[in-house]
Parts: structure tokens; C-alpha cells; sequence
């Protein structure tokens, strides 16, 4: 029997969990679209060797190797190039290598040379890279603890998926068909990631909670810091010296019978300006303020 405590807990959790989960499996398509690419090359070389691509073009096992081969090359400088998602957000490089993605496999439906291919063979390994590293941050930085494990197992499913997905599908369709149904992959997943929210984390460093001050930009903070140290300590001393002045100062005789006595003004005797410690009060916090606070 399950305590009806956690029934409670689990039924207040299960709508936040929801939007993660949503947001995951729309994260998830660009997974599955660098699967669908992976798995691309087996059925297609089979489909490539000696077909004519153009009138008297006929591709070699060497040219359809180097096909096959240049997409980990891509792979390689994606990998090192999906780190611009520190500065440029997580969302935002999603969405920057979606289009390119399927822009290189629509080019290799209609490609009459191998040097075409080799191109996107390239920009596609390039681009699927960068979507498998950042699509790992996205789901770490939108998930709960308790469900971040198996919402980064998905991407690893659907990933596969896809290489199943692309085997199947080229057993019966030749290299131009399968090339048109993984392009149409990116193009779903770059309308589902629109959809989307930049992450909590990219946003806590990306925006700022103050904006600057003019003082911060031309001075430094150092000087401020010290600047301002000094000013609370005189305002500090000031208010002090005030209070000590106002207890301990010598007060002259006063007659009460005397005409004219201002009994409504207080002690006549007492003539320290009352400005002093408003003063002191404004010039210790607008030196908190400078760096301090």
C-alpha cells in the first residue's frame, strides 16, 4: 500500500514534471535526427556503388568511403564548437543548427558530384554534433534531480531509435529517398525547439541583476571599495562626535524667570545644528551604496 503522504507528494509533483517531460521529447527530435544520419551511411553506400549519380558519373568504393568518413570529421569539430552554447544559449544553438542540418541533406537529394557530398557529409556530422552536446546540457539544466537520469536516457533511446529507424527505411528506399526522409528530421525539431524556453542556468549568466553604474565602469571597484570606506568611516565619526557633543557639553545657567524664555523650542542652551546627523546619515549610505551594497 502506497502512504497517502506520498500519493500527495507525488500527485503536487507530477504537473511540474510534465513540462519537463514535454520539453525533453521536443529536445529529443534533434537526437534523433543526428541517428537517423548516422545510420545513413550503411544502407547507402550498398545504394551508391556504382550508380550513376549524373550521366557518366558513377561513385567508387574509395569516393563512397570518404563519404562515409567525413561526417566523424565533422563530428569532431562540432563536438569542440558545441561549447559557443556558454555564450550564445542553449536554445539558441539548437536552433542555428537545425537548418543547416537539413539544408545539407536536401543538398545531397539533388547532388550530381561527390564533392557535393562530401560537403554535406560534413556539415552534417558538424551540425549533428553540436546537437548531441547541447541537447545533454539543455536536459540537465530544465530537469529536476529526480528525473534528470531518465530524461537524459531518452535522448540516448531516440538516438538509437533513429539509427534503427534510418536501417529500416534504406532497406527499401534508395540513397536520394533516404537522404529526402532525414532532412525532413531537422525540420521538426527546429519547429519543436521554437516552441521551447532558453534554460534557467544560461539565464542567471546571461543577464545581469543590476544594471551597471557609470561610476563601476570608469573607476574601478577598488577605488570605490576604498572610497567609500572612507566616507562611512567619517560619516561614523561625525554622528558619533555629535551624539558625544550633545551629553557631554557644558550647559550655562538658565532662567526660567527670565522674559522672553521659548520654552516651546526646548533647551535654549542647546545650539548644535540639527543637520549634522541627517548629514552624516545621507553620506553613509550613499557611500554604502557605491560598492558595498
Amino acid at each position: 500500500m502506497v502512504p497517502k503522504h506520498s500519493t500527495r507528494v507525488y500527485l503536487h509533483h507530477k504537473p511540474r514534471y510534465l513540462t519537463q517531460i514535454l520539453a525533453a521529447l521536443a529536445i529529443s527530435l534533434g537526437p534523433f535526427s543526428a541517428g537517423l544520419g548516422k545510420g545513413y551511411s550503411s544502407p547507402a553506400l550498398a545504394s551508391l556503388q556504382g550508380y550513376h549519380i549524373a550521366p557518366n558519373i558513377i561513385v567508387s568504393e574509395q569516393e563512397a568511403s570518404w563519404i562515409a568518413s567525413l561526417s566523424l570529421g565533422g563530428a569532431f569539430f562540432g563536438a569542440l564548437f558545441g561549447g559557443l552554447a556558454m555564450k550564445f544559449g542553449r536554445r539558441t544553438v539548437l536552433l542555428a543548427s537545425a537548418p543547416p542540418l537539413s539544408l545539407s541533406w536536401m543538398c545531397t537529394v539533388f547532388a550530381t558530384d561527390t564533392s557535393t557530398m562530401y560537403v554535406t557529409s560534413f556539415v552534417g556530422g558538424f551540425c549533428c554534433a553540436i546537437i548531441l552536446t547541447v541537447a545533454q546540457v539543455y536536459i540537465v539544466e530544465i530537469s529536476e534531480p529526480e528525473i534528470r537520469g531518465r530524461l537524459s536516457a531518452v535522448l540516448k533511446i531516440v538516438n538509437q531509435t533513429g539509427v534503427l529507424l534510418s536501417f529500416a527505411v534504406g532497406a527499401v528506399l534508395n540513397w536520394r529517398q533516404l537522404a529526402f526522409v532525414v532532412a525532413l528530421a531537422p525540420a521538426a525539431f527546429f519547429a519543436a525547439v521554437l516552441a521551447l524556453p532558453e534554460t534557467p542556468s544560461y539565464l542567471m549568466l546571461a543577464v545581469p541583476l543590476s544594471p551597471p553604474g557609470i561610476l563601476v565602469d570608469t573607476a574601478g571597484r577598488l577605488p570605490l571599495l576604498i572610497a567609500s570606506s572612507v566616507f562611512m568611516s567619517i560619516s561614523l565619526a561625525g554622528f558619533g562626535s555629535y551624539c558625544y557633543y550633545r551629553e557631554h557639553r557644558p550647559r550655562p545657567p538658565f532662567d526660567l524667570s527670565s522674559p522672553g524664555a521659548d520654552f516651546s523650542s526646548g533647551d535654549p542652551s542647546d545650539l548644535s545644528p540639527d543637520w549634522i546627523p541627517l548629514a552624516c546619515v545621507l553620506i553613509f549610505h550613499v557611500a554604502f551604496s557605491l560598492s558595498w551594497y
